[in-house]
């Protein structure tokens, strides 16, 4: 009987150690493909934000007044 109990926690043992290996597996593969559909998203997003005329202008827009506020007092034109 005892047999039986010892080989009965092993055999637990082992179930429990493949369960928790398994789910950080389905963790980690979950994280990865959320990842891959918010890269694809943010790319999409990106492109198509980037490739309206309009968008794209006031986008420089704003980097050249930046740009030049933050030049305002300088003798150059660069840093």
């Amino acid at each position: 009987m005892r047999q039986a109990n010892e080989e009965a926690e092993k055999i637990k043992a082992r179930m429990n150690s493949s369960l928790e290996l398994a789910a950080r597996d389905v963790v980690f593969m979950l994280r990865e493909k959320l990842s891959q559909q918010l890269t694809s998203l943010l790319n999409w997003k990106v492109g198509k934000a980037l490739g309206n005329e309009e968008t794209l202008a006031g986008v420089l827009r704003e980097v050249v007044t930046a740009y030049a506020k933050a030049g305002q007092g300088k003798n150059r034109l660069y840093r």
